[in-house]
């Protein structure tokens, strides 16, 4: 091998990280097992998913980088390095949620979207007078990211136009993929 930072954490790869040597030298130093770039990516974006990492720097998140802890246990880095790999491949829509029971719809005539509303003893989203989407629970309805109400969002930003077929099984999967966000979210949470 070379003998590069790289070389020392991930052995030989054709690959190249994006990754300082800086960083290279602590992972290196941290860790005596072997890990891929891919491994080291998937458990930060598991750390910066978590509930609890979130809310203990709240603040900090808002003027600076996120500083993120390495966890020194293999077993524990690999854990959290998987939650984090399911995520991606969620949040990048490489993977469906099978969920027939989250966000069911009515077929309907009209799917144009004028008034968003959540009707919270119902569980259910209104696009208009007469159309909803079903079993659609509150944490859902409320799930933000970088403030916006992921869903609200979404559907408002069609506003003033009808939902086509295909717009309404993404929605449905968005909601379905939020459902599966937070117990992977959760489940992280229980390991830090």
């Amino acid at each position: 091998g070379d003998g590069s930072p790289s070389q020392k954490v991930f052995g030989a790869t054709k690959k190249k990280t994006n990754f300082t040597n800086e960083f290279l030298n602590f992972l290196s130093e941290r860790y005596e097992f072997s890990l891929t770039p891919e491994e080291v990516g998937y458990y930060i974006y598991g750390v910066l998913s978590a509930p609890s990492y979130r809310e203990k720097y709240q603040e900090f998140l808002k003027i600076d980088y996120p500083n993120v802890k390495f966890v020194e246990d293999e077993d524990l880095f690999k854990q959290i390095a998987k939650h984090g790999e399911k995520l991606i491949e969620l949040h990048t829509l490489e993977k469906e949620v099978e969920n027939d029971n989250i966000c069911t719809v009515e077929e309907s005539h009209d799917f144009t979207v004028k008034d968003v509303s959540y009707d919270y003893s119902e569980e259910q989203i209104s696009i208009n007078d007469s159309q909803y989407f079903e079993n659609v629970p509150q944490r859902l309805w409320e799930f933000e990211l970088c403030g916006y109400q992921i869903i609200d969002k979404w559907l408002s930003e069609r506003e003033g136009r009808e939902l086509s077929l295909e717009e309404i099984q993404t929605f449905q999967q968005i909601v379905r993929t939020l459902e599966e966000t937070i117990k992977i979210m959760n489940e992280i949470d229980d390991l830090l």
